[in-house]
């Protein structure tokens, strides 16, 4: 029996993944978004040329998608009575917001997800946020409580939560609302952890990096740091979600092979990434550069494929951690090729 989730792009469907009975993955382009102006590929390692690609491609990409977090993974394979290694089960749960653009969304919530009709935002205030927070940094799995309507996937390890701001207000959205920031409370593993990431971010912006805003704020007694999503635009009233992959995911790589040392790509690798597809090749390497230069220099020692992201359809970025405890984020300013059909 086959099972298919559909893939949405502003509330486009540009897909389907499809799951067979022996629970191999393929994914294949709807047609009318392959011949659409707009167009251009979920990734550069399925590019729009081929109509559908196969299991090795696709499980990199949804790998790439979900929490480097075995707790975290476990957590919601119990949740959602699935398998902690069945990627198409676990997308299916927590698909609708995911990095970047893409929505995952099973068949029978695409018209929800179309009409808009699940639309809404759980407001939070103060004492409930702190509430989560405390929750998440007792339990480092529990990015979400248990009777949480909207979902979120990120990658990584760290314990988080996504919300949505909006009017000042915070709150969990659904449906085709995306999350806006990403808020990581203190471990208690280490001190100044909140305080190193932020100050770190800020350094890298006077130094003239492009680096995503933060702050360290303080909800009653929980204090966490508070990253603006690079991947989400205001749009007046609309937030606009922007498409995004990491280059492990470009390179059909899957996550569990990002380190150099365990044969995943290297600097040389992510520099012919920028040649071939950059339309401002000789800024992104400057810019790439730079950000490993930075990392050294703060004594970042976690750069890795899964930390540099591309962007469609026009921009890609440099995410670089710098240090092994208090990763930050560097989008940088590049432009690629929208529509690559390269192979």
């Amino acid at each position: 029996m086959m099972a298919e989730l559909i893939a949405l792009l502003d509330g486009t469907e540009v897909g389907r993944v499809r799951s067979d009975a022996r629970g191999r993955l393929t994914f294949v382009y709807e047609n009318a978004w392959r011949n659409a102006e707009e167009a251009h590929p979920l990734s550069l390692s399925m590019p729009l040329a081929a109509e559908e690609h196969g299991p090795d491609t696709v499980q990199a990409f949804l790998w790439g998608l979900l929490p480097d977090n075995e707790q975290v993974l476990e957590r919601w394979a119990k949740r959602f009575q699935v398998s902690a290694r069945n990627v198409f089960a676990l997308i299916s749960n927590v698909g609708e917001d995911c990095a970047g653009a893409i929505q995952f969304v099973t068949p029978d919530r695409l018209q929800a997800l179309k009409t808009g009709k699940d639309d809404k935002i759980e407001w939070l205030d103060k004492p409930e946020i702190a509430n989560r927070l405390r929750v998440l940094r007792e339990v480092d799995a529990a990015w979400r409580l248990p009777r949480d309507t909207g979902q979120f996937s990120l990658a990584g390890g760290q314990p988080k939560t996504a919300l949505v701001l909006k009017d000042n207000k915070w709150g969990i959205p659904s449906g085709r609302i995306p999350t806006t920031h990403i808020l990581k409370p203190l471990t208690g593993d280490f001190d100044g952890h909140a305080d190193n990431e932020h100050n770190c971010l800020q350094l890298a912006r006077e130094l003239g990096l492009p680096a995503a805003e933060t702050k360290v704020m303080r909800f009653e007694q929980e204090i966490a740091i508070v990253v603006e999503r690079y991947d989400r635009q205001v749009s007046g009233n609309d937030i606009i979600r922007v498409h995004q992959e990491d280059i492990c995911q470009a390179m059909g790589i899957p996550p569990t092979k990002k380190y150099q040392n365990e044969g995943g790509p290297t600097p040389a690798d992510v520099v012919e990434l920028l040649r071939t597809y950059s339309t401002d090749r000789e800024a992104d390497l400057e810019t790439f550069v730079s950000a490993l230069v930075f990392n050294w220099l703060i004594g970042g020692l976690m750069l890795t494929p899964k930390t540099i992201h591309c962007f469609w359809p026009a921009v890609l970025s440099c995410v670089s951690p710098p240090s092994t405890t208090s990763p930050a984020f560097f989008p940088m300013t590049t432009s690629i090729s929208a529509r690559s059909n390269s192979p």
